[in-house]
């Protein structure tokens, strides 16, 4: 691993500019830094089920103007959400699923995410509808990206 880090360290520096790759350089160390504290393996920066979707229901309050009764119903939607999500990743446990077993939970979350999206639809004026498939589509777009950076 030593060797590869190093030979991607002299790739970066052969196509970078010296000021950017000092200014690589810096953030892979702050993100070393970051790492070593241990925040991201015992996840304590990260948001509850609850305050990701008090988040997400704020964010859509403010771009799709949702009036009181709608952001009670997505309030409603993201809650159950977050907890058919956080059955499915408990059934998982730490166990690698299988192929069937990956192809059924995908099945499942594919049902669920029509079944979101027929509540939405209902409980959104056409134009809400219209602006939430717009920003769930970005969203899509955003993790097919995130998911490619990763490999």
């Amino acid at each position: 691993m030593e060797t590869e880090k190093a030979a991607n360290d002299a790739k970066m520096k052969s196509i970078l500019t010296a000021d950017q790759y000092t200014k690589w350089t810096a953030l892979k160390k702050e993100h070393k830094d970051h790492k070593g504290k241990g925040d991201h393996k015992d996840h304590s920066d990260m948001k509850s089920p609850q305050e990701r979707d008090q988040a997400h229901l704020q964010k859509l309050t403010s771009e799709l103007n949702l009036n009181v009764d709608q952001q009670k119903k997505v309030s409603e939607l993201l809650a159950d959400r977050s907890t058919k999500m956080a059955m499915l990743k408990k059934s998982k446990g730490d166990v690698k699923p299988t192929d069937a077993e990956r192809k059924a939970m995908k099945k499942q979350m594919e049902e669920d995410h029509k079944a979101n999206d027929a509540k939405m639809k209902s409980i959104l004026t056409a134009d809400q509808y219209k602006k939430w498939t717009a920003i769930q589509k970005e969203h899509k777009d955003k993790m097919k990206d995130h998911r490619k950076d990763k490999m």
